[in-house]
């Protein structure tokens, strides 16, 4: 498979979310951050983005389209994406040659349509949650006090709440 960004897929790092708002705070006076609870965004997305275009001083009336464009999708051939995606295949580079140019890219969008499965995400087993939960439970207990303490989150106790936490 062809990893774009191998950091990306060091996810306990990624939990770690109270270093990375301390830092804007550290160059950023707080009332020029803005924190969204990505579960808010998702349950509430209209009244979410209106409170952003607020924040940002757009007027809210202009709404712009929600719908989501970055939909869950898999390769149905990795073989074929690989294709697809690598400009030094024997077979892409032979294509590119003969082919003119409108007709490859044309070529590439129908064969990715082609080779895109829109199933939906496949449910994290409960056994891996769970051992997740544990991992990364102390950064949520301290994210949760953090934007307690800094008027995020209404009470203390939310996000353990939203992300089935236990209260402890």
């Amino acid at each position: 498979s062809t990893v774009h960004f191998p950091s990306r897929l060091f996810y306990s790092d990624h939990v770690r979310v109270v270093e990375q708002i301390q830092r804007y705070f550290e160059h950023f006076p707080k009332e020029q951050v803005k924190i969204i609870v990505f579960d808010d965004f998702k349950n509430k997305t209209e009244l979410v983005v209106r409170d952003v275009m607020d924040f940002l001083g757009i007027d809210s009336s202009q709404m712009p389209d929600l719908v989501n464009h970055n939909k869950n999708t898999a390769m149905r051939s990795k073989r074929l994406a690989r294709l697809i995606q690598d400009p030094e295949h024997p077979l892409t580079r032979l294509s590119k040659k003969v082919l003119p140019k409108s007709v490859w890219k044309q070529g590439k969008v129908i064969l990715k349509k082609i080779n895109t499965d829109h199933s939906p995400r496949t449910k994290l087993s409960e056994q891996l949650k769970e051992r997740l939960q544990v991992q990364v439970a102390p950064h949520v207990r301290d994210l949760d006090h953090y934007l307690f303490a800094n008027g995020v989150i209404e009470q203390s106790g939310d996000l353990l709440d939203i992300w089935s936490y236990s209260n402890d």
